[in-house]
């Protein structure tokens, strides 16, 4: 066994002996090791069964329909009941489609900027402002035609809300809500003692499909409107909304749990936003829309969590960059789609950071 000997004086770890075991034979006539390309590569520590068992066969995976009428805004659940049940199939079917959704929504999730998280005011950094301005002119240079603007209420999502808009053309509406501050929404599973995310990663840059923004929706915090201004720098007017219900927060107790878990009014606050925003197109809306929001990593990894219906204690599993970009897709009938998330492709390697 000197060739094991050998690897293990080089320091070359016991998983890559096991990788590679099944390739090497040991020759008897020679007395040494040898290579067959042929030979399966399967590891002697882990046998593989005889049969395999298809994941949707097996309790391994449980299957979970989707639940269609997640937002409560199926046509059914919009007619009157009492008229329904007492009109004639065709003018049934008339309610419904005057209530029937037509259009799609498209919701940019937005982080804010990095920030100083040792001062009260927890403003961005002069990277963070960096980070912004990036965020808004990739957005700009993408000709995405933006309907609205929502922030969080907390400084950080408000600054980066103006710097992102000082370089996007005008958005018609801009909202700053509290509800979409920054917290804590859910207890994550498995739990987490501590919180120690990957510094820097590299993304392949994403290309949209040259709509306009609608309207940009950022968070009242300070991080949040200062990400969305330098966004703004970047893109063509748009009208913008402050929303506090956007700061950030503990959504639901993460699995497996932190020590640090405060749930509480955050977590209900944090579900009360996902209900107001993440939701089908209201009947009344032709055109698809493209909104930003400009808000919190946990507010963003608990609505991804929630839209396309993944156990909710599951947010705290991912990890999203400053200024990164989550699009979400919300069709009439109400299926849901992620086309990115966490997405930092406008960032050089340098100026990306999670925290």
């Amino acid at each position: 066994m000197a060739i094991l000997s050998r690897m293990a004086k080089l320091g070359i770890p016991l998983t890559v002996v096991a990788a590679t075991a099944g390739a090497l034979f040991y020759d008897d006539i020679r007395g040494r090791f040898s290579v067959k390309a042929e030979q399966p590569t399967v590891s002697p520590f882990a046998p593989l069964p005889p049969t395999f068992s298809s994941p949707s066969d097996t309790d391994i995976f449980p299957r979970k329909k989707w639940h269609s009428n997640w937002d409560s805004r199926d046509p059914l659940s919009l007619v009157d009941q009492e008229e329904y049940n007492a009109a004639d199939p065709a003018s049934r079917k008339e309610m419904l489609q005057k209530v029937k959704a037509t259009a799609t929504r498209n919701i940019f999730l937005i982080r804010h900027g990095q920030y100083f998280m040792e001062t009260e005011e927890k403003n961005l950094t002069p990277l963070g402002r960096e980070q912004a301005l990036l965020l808004g002119k990739r957005l700009a240079e993408n000709e995405l035609k933006f309907d609205v603007v929502v922030t969080s209420s907390m400084q950080r999502a408000i600054e980066t809300a103006e710097l992102m808009l000082s370089l996007m053309a005008p958005i018609p509406r801009k909202i700053a809500d509290s509800i979409l501050d920054e917290g804590s929404p859910y207890p994550p599973e498995p739990p987490s003692r501590s919180r120690k995310p990957i510094q820097k990663m590299s993304f392949s840059f994403y290309t949209f499909s040259g709509q306009k923004f609608d309207v940009l929706i950022m968070s009242s915090m300070q991080r949040a409107s200062e990400t969305a201004d330098l966004i703004l720098n970047e893109l063509a007017p748009l009208p913008t909304r402050v929303d506090s219900i956007l700061e950030e927060g503990a959504p639901y107790p993460p699995e497996p749990p932190i020590t640090d878990w405060r749930p509480k009014q955050k977590g209900s606050r944090i579900e009360a936003a996902f209900r107001k925003y993440i939701h089908r197109a209201s009947p009344k809306q032709k055109q698809d829309t493209y909104e930003l929001f400009v808000c919190h990593g946990n507010v963003i990894r608990y609505f991804v969590c929630r839209a396309l219906q993944f156990p909710v204690e599951g947010w705290l599993r991912m990890s999203l960059g400053n200024c990164s970009i989550t699009w979400l897709v919300i069709r009439p009938n109400g299926n849901v789609s992620l086309r990115t998330l966490g997405d930092i492709g406008h960032l050089p390697q340098e100026k990306i950071t999670f925290k």
